[in-house]
């Protein structure tokens, strides 16, 4: 048959869409291996994951030291398992080896198996000695013994050379410098020459070749070609003259690409086990990434998708294009702004393309409305239920309400529990949004229908809160800049006046940000806590203007806020801030008073206590804990307490604090 060299190529970006959740029919395995990216026998190890033939002492996922030795003994399992032998060898593990030396008993079946098909033969002094390090020349000589007819093929001459010339020959090493023969097989040569071996044809008794005889045989259980189409359990791939559709396994492990889609019309090897299959490997091509900005026609007539850095990738062919999970797209129906993953020919050519287009937000240009990469506050949220297994989310909010021109489609939007959803760039979920995330959203085919076609949102949730204490406006543009000062430290923020007024200087001011960074939507004052215990006052005097400021801690954290009267009066002392809405200012303060009560906690649970004075009861739910030593407050929180403590509280119970106080 035909020999297959796997070679290993850089991964494509992952775009984040088009997988599905592990455990289903054509699910993406994570990596066979943790220390194998990069290496040259990656593939064929990542092969040998998915068939079963060998996962490393610690299991799939771990670690598998490919440049480490391999022992006999292991070589003995994995070459029985190759051969199809793995239940003669489980039928055979009661039976200890014949060889005089110690053999681990977790190796005695496929010991046995290897020792009966003649693989193996041992020393002259009758040992098996199975914790050596395995020689290539050994390694050479067992694989062309596992192959049936070979053997006979061996000339008489002098050991291991008769083998290696023979094996070089007859494609039985591959790639692999089998020039050393004496050095220990490394676990990464191991897999690269038993990728090759399982394509070598077995012979029968005249010495003929059995073309559709070998462990791995084309159109059986090996398939290249093309890939040209997939589906969520399927893929096709096309040949010179044909095809082949296979079902995909549970799960598939890949090569050179992390998603189907990264193999779109690119060279592939496919491997199946149980008629599924469970392996596919990128064989030719390369990808490019980056942002679209049109298509390009050069003076000769030559076509070029280009990307916003300047990059032009040559196509010659209308390109296939997947948007947004839809494949019935092609490169005119891509947009300035889509985020694509090109696939390469092994010429350079764009042969097909995978892209994504944040399309939440439709925009009013002459008249024409076009979808765009824009953010959108979160409103309300409503979590997912039994009966109702979308998360329900409201848009806008008032972000759009200053001349953006544009269109929100589907408020509130439905996303289902399966939909990809990240929060700062890592995994969340759905219900996991809040309200003043600043999101995008991908739709299935960029089509602007948002109910259950969404298929990935991206979450920002960052606060900037602080003093302006200045603004800028900067040329070319207009770009206008705000800066905040928190905690004695400044930083100057972008603001699109479209979306935020521009504020005026002195005032405590606080903003959702965008993906970018800049200031994206104004968030209002509450309360800082429903009780805050004041730990200082200061006053700034500039000229004849005076301003005051306190600073308290909300449960733990000291904030800094400003106010329109000199706090002095109030350190020392709990109490709840009322917060002019609109500016952040400090305008209000209502002081709490202490029972002298004395409770004892009787019981403490996640979020509450439960307290007993001698006579009643009493369940108190989210309090505010803190522990007092002399006149000093410390905030210590639930974690704080145990049972016993006697602790004296609030008159509604919001703050307690346990008494340390000798």
């Amino acid at each position: 048959m035909k020999k297959l060299f796997i070679s290993v190529l850089v991964a494509a970006m992952v775009l984040g869409f088009g997988s599905t959740a592990f455990g289903a029919a054509g699910s993406i395995a994570p990596a066979a291996f943790s220390d194998i990216a990069g290496h040259k026998a990656e593939a064929e190890l990542t092969l040998m994951a998915a068939l079963g033939i060998f996962t490393g002492e610690t299991g799939l996922g771990g670690a598998v030291k490919p440049d480490d030795p391999i022992t006999r003994a292991q070589f003995c399992k994995v070459v029985v398992l190759a051969a199809g032998r793995g239940s003669t060898a489980l039928g055979l593990m009661g039976l200890r080896p014949t060889f005089t030396d110690e053999v681990p008993t977790w190796a005695w079946g496929y010991v046995n198996v290897a020792s009966y098909m003649g693989i193996i033969g041992g020393y002259p002094d009758g040992t098996f000695k199975a914790a050596n390090p395995l020689t290539y020349a050994e390694a050479v000589t067992m694989l062309v013994r596992t192959v049936r007819g070979h053997l006979a093929q061996i000339s008489a001459g002098l050991w291991p050379y008769n083998y290696l010339f023979y094996a070089v020959d007859n494609h039985f090493t591959g790639a692999v410098d089998v020039g050393f023969a004496n050095l220990p097989c490394t676990r990464g040569d191991m897999a690269r020459l038993l990728f090759a071996t399982m394509q070598v044809d077995p012979l029968d008794t005249k010495g003929l070749a059995d073309e559709d005889g070998a462990m791995l045989e084309e159109g059986t259980n090996l398939f290249t070609g093309v890939l040209d189409e997939f589906g969520t359990d399927w893929i096709a791939i096309a040949y010179d003259g044909g095809g082949y559709d296979l079902d995909l396994g549970d799960p598939v492990y890949l090569s050179g690409a992390k998603t189907l889609a990264d193999l779109y019309y690119t060279g592939v090897i496919a491997v199946t086990k149980n008629d599924k299959a469970v392996f596919v490997q990128k064989t030719e091509g390369n990808t490019v990434s980056g942002v679209f900005d049109s298509i390009y026609t050069d003076a000769s007539d030559d076509t070029f998708l280009e990307l916003a850095d300047g990059t032009r990738v040559p196509f010659v062919d209308d390109v296939g294009v997947i948007l947004n999970g839809d494949d019935e797209k092609y490169a005119h129906d891509l947009m300035t702004g889509d985020e694509l993953v090109i696939n390469l020919d092994g010429d350079g050519n764009a042969v097909a393309a995978t892209a994504l287009r944040w399309d939440l937000v439709w925009f009013d240009v002459g008249d024409v409305y076009l979808p765009g990469a824009e953010d959108v506050i979160v409103g309300e949220v409503e979590k997912s239920t039994t009966s109702s297994p979308t998360t329900k989310i409201s848009l806008g909010d008032g972000s759009f309400e200053f001349g953006c021109h544009c269109t929100i489609h589907s408020s509130p939007m439905e996303i289902g529990r399966t939909v990809p959803v990240t929060i700062n760039g890592k995994a969340a979920k759905g219900d996991d949004l809040a309200q003043f995330d600043v999101i995008k959203a991908a739709t299935f085919g960029a089509d602007g229908s948002h109910g259950d076609d969404i298929i990935r949102v991206a979450a920002t949730r960052t606060v900037a809160k602080g003093v302006v204490t200045g603004t800028s406006t900067t040329y070319p543009g207009p770009r206008y800049g705000v800066t905040l000062k928190a905690d004695g430290v400044s930083k100057t923020y972008a603001l699109d006046p479209a979306y935020c007024d521009m504020p005026g200087t002195s005032q405590l001011r606080q903003y959702a940000l965008n993906a970018a960074g800049e200031l994206f939507f104004p968030i209002d004052f509450t309360s800082a806590n429903p009780v805050v215990y004041v730990t200082g006052a200061s006053t700034e005097t500039s000229g004849s203007t005076t301003r005051y400021f306190l600073t308290a801690d909300v449960q733990g954290v000291s904030q800094t806020f400003e106010a329109d009267f000199n706090a002095a009066e109030l350190v020392g002392h709990f109490g709840v801030l009322e917060v002019d809405g609109a500016t952040g200012i400090v305008d209000g303060w209502s002081g709490i008073s202490f029972s002298s009560t004395d409770w004892e906690i009787v019981a403490i649970g996640t979020t509450s206590v439960t307290m007993y004075d001698g006579g009643n009861y009493q369940f108190v739910s989210k309090p505010a804990v803190y522990r007092q030593l002399g006149s000093a407050y410390t905030f210590i929180g639930l974690a704080g307490l145990t049972v016993g403590d006697h602790i004296y509280a609030a008159t509604d119970f919001s703050v307690l604090v346990h008494n340390d106080t000798p």
